[in-house]
C-alpha cells in the first residue's frame, strides 16, 4: 500500500473462532486505518462488493448520464 501500487480493496472479514476473531479485528483495522490514510478505497461487505463489481459490469456496456441536481427536484 506505501507504494500506492493498490487502487482499491475489497476486504470481507470472515472467521469461525473467537481467537482468530481477536487477531482478526486487529488486522482489519490496521488495513482500514491505512487505506484512509492514503486514500484508498475499501469494500468491507459482500453485499456493497457484489453492488460495485455489478455497476463496474453495467459501466462497460451503459453510459451514465449527466444531470443538473435541480431536474431531479421536480
Amino acid at each position: 500500500m506505501h507504494e500506492r501500487k493498490i487502487d482499491f480493496i475489497i476486504n470481507i472479514p470472515s472467521t469461525s473462532t473467537l481467537e482468530k476473531y481477536v487477531g482478526m479485528l486487529y488486522d482489519e483495522y490496521q488495513i482500514r486505518r491505512k487505506s484512509l490514510e492514503l486514500g484508498i478505497p475499501v469494500l468491507t461487505t459482500p453485499e456493497l462488493s457484489e453492488s460495485f463489481v455489478k455497476t463496474l459490469e453495467w459501466l462497460q456496456t451503459n453510459e451514465t448520464t449527466k444531470k443538473p441536481l435541480q431536474s431531479y427536484e421536480n
